[in-house]
Parts: C-alpha cells; sequence; structure tokens
C-alpha cells in the first residue's frame, strides 16, 4: 500500500510539473506578438483596394487594412499617434491604432 501512495504522489508532482511548465510556455510572448510604436504620421499612403500605409518620423510603415476598424479614422500627416502592430509576413499590421490629442496653447 505504501508503494502504491509513493507511486500517485510521484505521478501528481510529475503532472503539476509538465502542467505549469506547460501553462508558462504559453504566457511567453511569440514570434507573433503584438508590438507597440509612438510617433508622428509623415506620409500617408492609400491604394485602391482600401489599404492604408502610414509612414511614421521613426521610419516605421504602418499597414491598416481597409477591413479594420481604425480604417476610417481621420489620420493626416503631422498626427501624433500610438499603435500596436503585429508582424504580418515583413508588414506592421496595425491592430491599434490612436490619434493623440494636442492640448491647446
Amino acid at each position: 500500500m505504501t508503494r502504491f501512495v509513493k507511486a500517485v504522489a510521484a505521478m501528481g508532482v510529475a503532472a503539476s510539473v509538465l502542467w505549469s511548465s506547460g501553462a508558462m510556455a504559453q504566457l511567453a510572448p511569440g514570434p507573433d506578438a503584438s508590438k507597440q510604436v509612438h510617433g508622428r504620421v509623415v506620409a500617408i499612403e492609400q491604394t485602391r483596394n482600401m489599404v492604408t500605409m502610414l509612414k511614421l518620423d521613426n521610419g516605421v510603415t504602418l499597414v491598416l487594412p481597409g477591413s479594420s476598424e481604425t480604417a476610417g479614422m481621420p489620420v493626416k500627416a503631422g498626427d501624433e499617434v500610438v499603435a500596436n502592430y503585429v508582424d504580418n509576413g515583413g508588414e506592421n499590421l496595425v491592430t491599434f491604432l490612436r490619434v493623440l490629442e494636442v492640448p491647446a496653447p
């Protein structure tokens, strides 16, 4: 009986170690993790299929597909923005975009 209890306890410990390491692996950021960028829009380019490309003053180019919720936002050159994006095959695909308000002087 004692041998059985020790075997069950050992299996429980092994299972909890395996489970916790698997759970921790899911929390680690992967290659598709979202990144954030802050910058000023220096150029805007729209294509026929309603894709908007924003070029920022820090050299980052962001892509807003026409189907995204942010595609209709009134963004113009000179606006300061904060954006979350994911790398989608070499394109920085926007997942969130916010135009920062400039306080009135």
